[in-house]
């Protein structure tokens, strides 16, 4: 059921817990999938996607400098008093990553581990009635 961009981590009767690569290979951009029953929600089968949201550039570039560095430090530093200030003001904050999938393989693999994981937990659902 999964490939090796798309691991299963858990699964449980009534939670299954995926792990998703991103095709850049950047463990930043990895994505979690998390599929369950949710009590919340009269137990409907709910699915979750995770991931991670940085506030600065970790990348440092192949030929940079000490001033190079030290002006994307505070660049960085800025960016995170600005984004702060937006939040304290106005009580949200926009952020938003990428997830990237390169080929039909990948693609195929990522829906049927989400297809089959709600799949097993019907039949679980099904089963406790």
């Amino acid at each position: 059921m999964t490939s090796n961009k798309i691991k299963k981590l858990c699964e449980y009767n009534d939670y299954i817990l995926f792990k998703a690569a991103c095709s850049c290979l950047s463990n930043d951009h990895d994505l979690m999938i998390s599929i369950e029953e949710d009590p919340e929600f009269n137990n409907e089968l709910v699915i979750n996607f995770c991931a991670n949201v940085s506030f600065i550039d970790k990348t440092p570039g192949f030929q940079e400098t000490f001033m190079d560095k030290l002006d994307r430090i505070f660049r960085n530093i800025f960016y995170r008093i600005k984004k702060s200030l937006k939040l304290l003001f106005t009580g949200y904050l926009e952020m938003d990553t990428c997830f990237l999938l390169s080929n039909e393989e990948d693609i195929d693999e990522f829906l049927k581990a989400i297809t089959g994981g709600l799949e097993k937990l019907k039949i679980n659902k099904n089963k406790k009635r």
